[in-house]
């Protein structure tokens, strides 16, 4: 009488263990698929996270502090770097 009611409690476990397969298949193909659509359609965003565009951004940055320092907007007796 216990293994019966022991083999009825466990008969959805195989079938809960396949939709977890399945589930998982189809999402890692949706992933790659959505990550692949991002980086084609975010060639020409300017916040991508490559080394060279954070090269780009880093220049740009001190490029501005330059700007500003030869300004003469800032109080003289700065080192040019804040710390907020």
């Amino acid at each position: 009488m216990a293994t019966d009611h022991g083999s009825q409690t466990l008969l959805p476990i195989p079938f809960l263990v396949v939709a977890a397969i399945w589930y998982l298949v189809i999402t890692s193909v949706l992933m790659v698929g959505q990550a692949r659509l991002e980086a084609y359609y975010g060639k020409g965003s300017t916040n991508s996270t490559s080394r060279t565009s954070r090269r780009r951004k880093r220049k740009r940055n001190s490029s501005r502090q330059e700007a500003i320092n030869a300004a003469h907007t800032t109080p003289d007796g700065n080192s040019g770097e804040w710390t907020p």
